[in-house]
């Protein structure tokens, strides 16, 4: 089991967290907004900031299996950007 760490921008256009694939098998990821006054929202690749899971400024999500066709995307409210920091464990 291997575990990788790393933090990117969320942008109003939907930006994939995890840009390639880790594992064939899959992986768990868990995802920590490090904003103190905005909102990330998360779902498949045509996620918007009405109808994607909010992640609340500064808090962290459950442990979330993704599976090796599937992809996990973010996005903000429009004209903003939020910073992000993930954990991957691969499966």
């Amino acid at each position: 089991m291997a575990i990788t760490s790393g933090r990117i921008t969320v942008t109003s256009t939907p930006v994939q967290i995890i840009p390639e694939p880790t594992n064939i098998g899959g992986y768990t990821i868990i995802i920590q907004n490090l904003s103190n006054s905005k909102s990330v929202y998360l779902d498949g690749a045509n996620v918007e900031p009405g109808t994607g899971f909010e992640l609340k400024k500064g808090e962290t999500t459950p442990a979330i299996p993704i599976a090796p066709d599937e992809s996990l995307y973010g996005v903000t409210d429009p004209e903003e950007s939020v910073e992000i920091c993930y954990l991957i464990t691969k499966r």
